[in-house]
């Protein structure tokens, strides 16, 4: 992400309707799936791998300890502002992992990234710093058709389908939970952007971070979002703008 988006990512995480949409579908994947005993006693032990500025460490400090790490020092000054401590500045490409050291593992919207160099191995390096038993919760811009301006500001590699990342985490040794596509009613408006932007100079083209919008608006697509949420409880989603992964590694495993 170009370093003048990390502000506008500062502000919008408390507010707009993706961000609080999207944390509020982690911690219930939480409830639902880390490890029984220390989510009771709420001494989970939790990585955000690639935490931007902070907002969701904040959250999920409700659980237990929390680490968090990111490659931009611009990501870690935001999170200062919100009084985390427990954050570094980490390459997640030369990260190795301490041997069953957490619970449960985020990493959102992060593997995509241009400077991912081997989404794979660090894949592994997660398997490797879950204790057995604990959970990776993923979430990942979904389908190349979806490309758009948004990308390139985000410095977006790739987009996923399931079978790009369901198929490693499996050969990795890990267990799917949970696994379904997201915001499956903007996939057409997505879509269209997307296509729109091939033929419209680069001046007009916008980012989904700029700006706010109004807040009935904000409120009606946050609203929807929650219902998706519990929806996903029950079913997953054969298509959508993004791509959600709970996965588990098995108690007895060793990472090799």
């Amino acid at each position: 992400m170009e370093n003048s988006f990390y502000g506008e990512t500062f502000t919008a995480e408390d507010r707009l309707w993706w961000f609080l949409a999207l944390h509020e579908l982690i911690e219930d994947s939480i409830r639902r799936f880390a490890p029984h005993q220390a989510l009771l006693s709420k001494n989970l032990k939790i990585l955000d791998a690639g935490c931007g500025t902070g907002k969701l460490i904040e959250r999920l400090s409700a659980y237990g300890e929390v680490d968090g790490f990111d490659y931009s020092e611009e990501a870690l000054k935001f999170c200062r502002q919100r009084g985390l401590s427990n954050i570094t500045q980490q390459d997640l490409n030369q990260w190795h992992a301490n041997e069953a050291s957490y619970d449960v593992i985020t990493s959102i919207d992060v593997l995509y990234h241009r400077k991912i160099c081997n989404d794979k191995a660090v894949l592994k390096e997660f398997f490797k710093a879950l204790k057995p038993g604990g959970i990776l919760i993923l979430n990942l811009p979904a389908f190349k058709c979806l490309r758009r301006h948004h990308d390139e500001v985000d410095f977006a590699a790739r987009r996923y389908r399931r079978r790009d990342i369901v198929g490693p985490l499996k050969k990795i040794g890990f267990a799917i939970e949970f696994e379904s596509y997201r915001l499956w009613y903007l996939f057409m408006p997505a879509l269209f952007k997307a296509l729109l932007e091939k033929v419209i100079p680069k001046s007009w083209r916008t980012t989904e971070l700029e700006g706010i919008p109004p807040a009935p608006l904000n409120q009606l697509l946050l609203n929807m979002n929650r219902v998706e949420n519990t929806l996903m409880r029950y079913t997953s989603f054969p298509f959508g703008v993004s791509l959600f992964v709970v996965a588990r590694k098995p108690k007895g495993e060793r990472y090799e």
